[in-house]
């Protein structure tokens, strides 16, 4: 029975091997971050969604065979989101809106699940794991309107976050899934365009204080890219 088991794992790791290739590649685009959190605790503010750029990745994949590979690699995101209801009591002032823009450096971690278009150079991928990301930079933009003229005319102040050990959690853990859209140029050469969404599973504040209130980024990338294939065996 043992000797059974054996001939078949090797007969199955050989099966998964005789197609392995390496790619390796870059992408860019663009960041949709969510900020999610409980408004009750928040009355009066109102957080939403950022547009921003860039998403840039540097993905490595390891092919076992026509539906199956790993894929990893590192990823800079652009994350944030935009606050209105804030105001300045100091200076009297009310904002148009403060945007916080939030720099990540990213390492994914994604198991791919490919379906090809019958015998043409085109497939798709299906793409699920997880991944941990620290979070690098951070400042903020105050938007001011001059003479209540909107965005029309206004003015911008940039400042720059400051990190706290006891409130900030600089990283980041979650779980992401996606789509990939890949075209075969040649043996060597593949095209592709990838969607992705990550749901970090750690709020970035801790439990700093009684009233506190979880707050978690939920992010959609889009990308378009090209990976350099080192091996392509033939079936």
């Amino acid at each position: 029975m043992k000797k059974a088991l054996l001939i078949l794992s090797i007969a199955t790791l050989l099966s998964l091997t005789s197609y392995a290739q390496w790619s390796i590649g870059m992408s860019g685009g663009g960041v949709y971050n969510h900020y999610d959190y409980d408004p009750q605790y928040m009355e009066g503010y109102h957080y939403k969604g950022k547009f921003g750029f860039p998403a840039v990745d540097l993905p490595v994949n390891y092919q076992f065979n026509d539906w199956f590979s790993l894929s990893s690699g590192l990823s800079f995101h652009k994350k944030g989101y935009r606050m209105t209801g804030v105001s300045n009591k100091v200076s009297d002032t009310t904002y148009l809106c403060v945007v916080r823009n939030d720099s990540y450096l990213a390492l994914p971690i994604l198991t791919k699940f490919s379906l090809p278009f019958g015998q043409s150079k085109l497939k798709a991928s299906f793409d699920v794991g997880g991944y941990a990301s620290y979070w690098i930079l951070s400042n903020y933009q105050y938007i001011k309107s001059i003479s209540g003229t909107g965005y029309l005319n206004c003015e911008v102040t940039n400042q720059p976050k400051e990190f706290r050990n006891d409130v900030d959690r600089r990283l980041e853990i979650g779980i992401v899934g996606g789509i990939d859209v890949e075209y075969l140029i040649c043996q060597d050469w593949t095209l592709f365009c990838a969607t992705r969404c990550f749901y970090a599973l750690t709020p970035q504040q801790k439990d700093y204080q009684l009233m506190h209130f979880p707050s978690r980024n939920i992010t959609i990338t889009g990308q378009l890219g090209i990976m350099y294939n080192f091996k392509l065996n033939q079936q």
